[in-house]
């Protein structure tokens, strides 16, 4: 039968494996398939074919001698491996693709998000809760201002694409943190660091950048050659404000320098005294920190003339450089703003004179000052209610009246500890004359008076804002009590009531701890349990006796409560020495 014609052949290994496929092509040897020597014995040759091959008989068998040679050549196929890796790959590619592209899709989306968040819900708009809140003055200075407008709160939309991002992440940075170790109290303030954390730090770079780009938009830096509109006023004030915060000699310096800008705005506009004498407080105060007595004892006085001027009136003082006379105001202006203007300056300016030694100026701003907040307690301001402390509770007075007066009776606290302070230094440096024998208690009897009288007000003023009447020995501590809820849930005056408490707190605390010293040294059974009450009061007011309670870190410097409770350890281990 005739030759068929072998197409292809699978190879196999010695383990019975297949191997990889391959085609086999048969390619006969002409010469060698040639029946002249090789056929059997009694079959005919046949005559060659067309093609070269002899052919047989069609009726015949055909055979091929096992010495006949047939040559194998093994071609490999290395496409449809080579196709099937590139399919893998490319299938690898299109999933990493896909994937990248999706979490650039959901981080996108929650950044922007995180953004609409801020801008919609979290920043509040800055609007008063009523009218009565702006006559106080309460309005706005009870609230950041991140620039929105209209009441709607957020950001300015006039700033940019650009701008109200780095603004927004300002705020998140500031509320929220900067990740892990960076982490805030309900008031934004960051836990124990005292120069700010890092959600400050990050910030303040964010603010100085929106700052960048708004100074290059038109009509977002100034509104004439001399303003500065309001958006680039809240600007500069938040980023001041964070500067202040962060502690540093450079970010005070910084800060002062966005101040004095903030002032020179204000300064020109004549319905914007009041403002621009609590910068010019701000400015004195960043300057005291800085150790520039003079430039701080300057911009006090400033503050003085611009809390007291009237309408369009202008001096030449107005103008860096001259200062005016430290003179304490025969009354106080009729806007409530600029009243707490007035007696923040002077404030400032007896503790300025005090520790400059410079004691004569100092006594007779405080005396003034003191004089000055007694005749004006039951004077009517913008026709509300009156000031006199012995007014109704807050639950049924004006809450934005009743924070002004309790504002006024805390700064007159400061006045009488700083006269203190002023008196017994001026008696205990006298000169003795000789054979005197003066006693220690009639030299600190006077100071005595006025740290009594201060710290009895602070606290007062610490019970009205936390709307209670119970003596302080009736909590272990006097953070047990909260602010009261007709200040908390006031967005205006909330802030300002919060920091109020604060400052009362630590006023009484310090006005008993001098008691207890001056009970000391008089050294007599009466006055050294005297001392020890005054030093457990002190401690109470710090955060009472347990050890270094967490909100010492915010409201009490930590030192400060350390000091108070040696001084009453060191009290109560005399007393039980002597057997009392």
């Amino acid at each position: 039968m005739p030759l068929k014609p072998l197409s292809a052949v699978r190879l196999f290994n010695r383990s019975g494996y297949s191997s990889r496929p391959y085609l086999l092509s048969c390619h006969l040897n002409q010469q060698q398939l040639s029946y002249s020597k090789h056929v059997s014995p009694g079959l005919p040759a046949s005559p060659p074919s067309s093609d070269g091959v002899q052919s047989h008989d069609s009726g015949l068998g055909s055979h091929i001698s096992d010495k006949d040679k047939i040559e194998f050549t093994l071609q490999p196929n290395y496409i449809q491996p080579t196709a099937h890796v590139a399919s893998v790959f490319v299938k690898g590619f299109a999933y990493v693709g896909v994937t990248i592209i999706s979490l650039g899709i959901a981080a996108f989306l929650g950044f922007e998000g995180a953004h609409l968040y801020v801008e919609y819900a979290a920043i509040p708009a800055v609007l008063a809760e009523n009218n009565e809140d702006v006559v106080w003055g309460w309005g706005s200075s009870g609230r950041e201002s991140w620039t929105g407008v209209g009441g709607r709160g957020g950001t300015d939309p006039a700033l940019g694409y650009k701008t109200r991002h780095l603004l927004r992440a300002a705020w998140m940075a500031q509320h929220w943190g900067a990740g892990i170790g960076s982490q805030v109290d309900k008031n934004g303030v960051p836990k124990g660091t005292a120069s700010g954390g890092t959600g400050y730090h990050l910030a303040e770079q964010f603010l100085a950048g929106a700052l960048k780009q708004a100074e290059l938009k038109s009509g977002i830096s100034s509104t004439s050659s001399t303003s500065l509109s309001s958006t680039f006023i809240d600007l500069i004030t938040l980023h001041a404000r964070v500067l202040e915060r962060l502690g540093s000699d450079e970010g005070i310096s910084r800060a002062r320098a966005d101040y004095i800008r903030l002032w020179a705005s204000l300064s020109n506009d004549v319905h914007s005294h009041a403002e621009a004498a609590q910068v010019a407080i701000k400015i004195g105060d960043l300057s005291g920190r800085l150790n520039d007595g003079e430039m701080a004892e300057e911009w006090w006085q400033r503050a003085l003339e611009y809390a007291t001027l009237s309408g369009g009136e202008t001096k030449a003082s107005s103008r860096p450089g001259t200062a005016p006379p430290s003179t304490v105001p025969a009354l106080l202006p009729p806007s409530p703003l600029a009243q707490r203007s007035v007696v923040s300056a002077l404030v400032s300016l007896s503790g300025y004179y005090a520790t400059t030694q410079r004691f004569d100026q100092a006594q007779a701003v405080e005396q003034s000052a003191l004089q000055l907040l007694s005749a004006s307690a039951t004077q009517k301001v913008t026709g509300v209610l009156d000031l006199h402390p012995s007014a109704p509770s807050s639950s049924s007075r004006s809450a934005p009246g009743t924070l002004h007066s309790l504002f006024m009776q805390h700064r007159s606290s400061i006045l009488s500890i700083h006269l203190a302070e002023v008196l017994y230094a001026r008696r205990s440096n006298t000169p003795k004359p000789r054979f005197s024998r003066r006693k220690t208690e009639d030299i600190a009897a006077p100071s005595q008076v006025h740290l009594h009288l201060a710290a009895t007000t602070s606290e007062k003023v610490a019970f009205a804002l936390t709307d209670v009447t119970e003596p302080y020995s009736s909590a272990s501590s006097a953070f047990t009590r909260g602010l009261a809820p007709i200040y908390a849930q006031n967005a205006s005056l909330a802030r300002p009531a919060g920091e109020l408490l604060r400052d009362s707190r630590r006023t009484a605390a310090e006005a008993w701890n001098l008691s207890g010293l001056l009970y000391e040294l008089e050294g007599r059974t009466d006055t050294s349990e005297r001392a020890l009450e005054c030093f457990e009061r002190a401690v109470h007011w710090a955060g009472g006796q347990d050890a270094l309670r967490e909100e010492s870190d915010t409201d009490i410097m930590r030192r400060d409560w350390k000091t108070y409770w040696e001084n009453y350890s060191r009290a109560k281990d005399r007393m039980n020495r002597s057997g009392k």
